[in-house]
């Protein structure tokens, strides 16, 4: 559904309750209507024309690999060629990209995860700063009380990277960040 402002050529809102054209300060709610025939019509016997009102299109979602080729085809000479170049590895995302390229985008956060050492009830793996792993245990942690470490969230990639697909994980939700 669609809403509709009347605007004159000075720049003026139609007050739909006042009946008359008045400084775009006034009441927003006054100045629109849903009713196209009766924007049309005012339009007819007082001047104006017609503005139809939409909402901002939602941005699409995309990886920070895909963002990064969004941003260089900003800077492109030809940016629906670089985006179809660079997209070709992937079947079907040419669109989307295309309407992020449009509509804007924004980069999606990757799941992350806290993985248990298998076979011990309180111990946890950590990322160092150095990119290894290693172990922590953490005094009074049961999984029985959901009761997890800080600082130890790995994205799915790192749990492929560091071989741990068999152990247990539990996914790290908003609220737990």
């Amino acid at each position: 559904m669609s809403l509709y402002a009347v605007q004159d050529n000075v720049g003026n809102y139609w007050d739909f309750d006042n009946r008359g054209f008045h400084s775009p300060q006034n009441n927003a709610r006054r100045n629109t209507t849903f009713n196209l025939a009766l924007a049309d019509a005012i339009v007819q016997m007082n001047g104006g024309h017609v503005v139809e009102l939409v909402e901002a299109p939602e941005k699409i979602v995309v990886s920070e690999a895909e963002a990064k080729m969004l941003t260089g085809a900003k800077t492109a000479t030809y940016p629906a060629e670089y985006i179809t170049r660079h997209s070709c590895l992937k079947q079907g995302s040419e669109d989307r990209l295309m309407r992020a390229y449009v509509n804007g985008w924004t980069v999606a956060k990757p799941k992350r995860w806290n993985v248990k050492v298998p076979h011990a009830d309180c111990s946890w793996y950590q990322k160092r700063a150095d990119g290894k792993i290693d172990t922590i245990w953490v005094k009074g942690l049961s999984s029985q009380f959901g009761g997890y470490p800080d600082g130890v969230e790995f994205t799915l990639a790192e749990i492929e990277h560091y071989d741990l697909q068999d152990c247990e994980r539990v996914e790290v939700t908003d609220d737990e960040q």
